[in-house]
């Protein structure tokens, strides 16, 4: 009997030490896998932000804050650099969230919203130029006290993004050069990504934009003149087609790109592109020397120099693109022949027209994929100017004009 009751009072002290410990322990406390949660409150603003770190898994709940939805702030430091991160949020069942990253000074940088309740949400490219950023999670809904939300840092090394955020406006675009290729993100939603061209070399050349989505996302650009106050904007308006502009010429304008594109939600890969610069070359592969329409070229004031005996290599791009040529007729007795070629779905159109704006020929013969040719004997002596166009479109196909003046 006496042993029984002591074994009786040793199971009963063990229950009430099990039970001591469970009423102390609050169960917010622990995510589901058993590690301690960082989100303490209070943390509903920049200067209550819990300083943690992004080699840190972070936790936390969507407490009830009433009519308020609950905004956690953290103080992110980032260990390793010179390396980006794929930030993500999990989605919280019946709570639609946001997710907000600040600078140092406090300046949002970008906010990120599916717009979904329980919808997760990812940053897909994020390089700190500072030691810290704020970020803040918020529901802008409703409310969830059982089951948390994880805000995850994953470091992409060699497959990080080289466009570094904020960078959509003129003021904050990025340097692009010559033969040079940078990665972007069309992130967040209705992103756009701005570069400045930054040309090295102190000679004009002839060269070309291209951006390639390197996933099924539909990109488009703006290109900006902004010395001649030119734009042109360049979209197929197809997914996973690169947008290119060909031959144009250094030394003509100060150059801007605006980039921005519509993602496929249901691509698990980055809504990533690439941006380049290409020079064409001077020469083919026989050493002879290549000549091209060198954009802008759109009104008389910008148009290219040909003279003698040229071929010149072009593109009637983007829809109501026009290209100009000057000419100078040296000799009263002379000849001068005109031929285009290589033309593919378009009806195109020749002017030619004296220094005094004066519209003296046009020619207009062969209709969609003809040719176009013009020999004028014994003109008068001076400068005359060509007009090439398209009556309707536009074509990424080249043409060849090639001009003989004697």
């Amino acid at each position: 009997m006496r042993t029984a009751n002591i074994l009786y009072i040793f199971i009963l002290t063990v229950s009430l030490l099990f039970l001591s410990n469970c009423a102390r322990r609050d169960t917010t406390d622990d995510n589901l896998f058993g590690i301690a949660l960082l989100d303490y409150e209070p943390n509903d603003t920049v200067s209550a932000a819990l300083e943690v770190s992004a080699q840190s898994l972070i936790a936390g709940f969507m407490n009830d804050k009433g009519n308020v939805g609950d905004m956690d702030y953290y103080k992110v430091t980032f260990p390793q650099h010179d390396v980006s991160y794929k930030i993500g949020l999990t989605g919280v069942p019946g709570v639609d969230t946001t997710l907000q990253v600040f600078g140092t000074n406090g300046r949002q940088l970008f906010i990120t919203d599916e717009g979904g309740i329980g919808e997760s949400e990812k940053v897909w490219d994020y390089y700190p130029t500072g030691e810290f950023v704020y970020i803040c999670v918020k529901a802008k809904t409703s409310y969830n006290e059982k089951i948390p939300y994880y805000l995850t840092f994953t470091p992409k090394g060699d497959n990080s993004i080289e466009e570094i955020e904020p960078n959509n406006s003129e003021e904050t675009a990025l340097s692009l050069s010559e033969n040079e290729r940078k990665k972007g993100l069309i992130f967040p939603k209705n992103d756009v990504d701005y570069y400045r061209l930054n040309f090295v070399s102190q000679h004009s050349f002839v060269f070309s934009i291209n951006v390639e989505p390197l996933s099924n996302i539909d990109v488009f650009f703006t290109l900006y003149d902004k010395t001649n106050n030119i734009i042109k904007l360049i979209n197929n308006n197809a997914a996973g087609i690169t947008e290119q502009i060909k031959y144009l010429d250094s030394g003509k304008g100060s150059y801007y790109i605006r980039i921005g594109g519509s993602p496929d939600r249901t691509d698990k890969r980055d809504p990533a592109y690439s941006v380049s610069v290409s020079v064409h070359p001077d020469t083919d592969l026989r050493g002879n020397t290549l000549f091209y329409e060198q954009e802008f070229n759109d009104t008389p004031d910008m148009a290219t120099d040909i003279w003698e005996r040229v071929n010149i290599t072009g593109m009637l791009f983007p829809d109501n693109d026009e290209d100009w040529y000057r000419f100078d007729v040296l000799k009263e007795t002379n000849t001068v022949n005109i031929s285009l070629s290589d033309i593919r779905g378009l009806d195109t159109v020749i002017e030619i027209y004296d220094n005094r704006d004066t519209l003296l020929y046009t020619v207009d013969n062969n209709g969609s994929d003809g040719h176009e040719n013009i020999s004028i004997t014994n003109i008068p002596v001076g400068r005359y100017f060509m007009r090439l166009y398209a009556k309707k479109g536009s074509s990424m196909i080249n043409y060849s004009l090639f001009c003989n003046i004697n």
